[in-house]
């Protein structure tokens, strides 16, 4: 996890902050790494960090992983994306 996070640039502080805030138990790699890659493509959509992606990664600190194929969206009402994301 260290390893994947030091090399991170400024705009992920939000996201290593949230990795801070997670307790050890729930702190797994794939955890870690799920996390990391709903980050980048947040900010891969040019969101800035009053989007409901920091606050989605940050609440989902706290709860347990559910697959994307059990996700379904609030607009289109199919499953595996995001409201965000549809």
């Amino acid at each position: 996890i260290l390893i994947l996070t030091l090399g991170l640039p400024p705009s992920y502080e939000n996201f290593i902050v949230s990795l801070n805030a997670t307790t050890s138990s729930e702190l797994m790699l794939d955890h870690v790494i799920t996390q990391l890659m709903n980050e980048e493509a947040c900010q891969s959509q040019g969101t800035n960090p009053t989007t409901p992606c920091d606050t989605a990664m940050l609440s989902h600190t706290h709860c347990c992983h559910v697959p994307l194929e059990n996700i379904t969206c609030f607009n289109c009402e199919e499953k595996g994306h995001y409201q965000l994301h549809c």
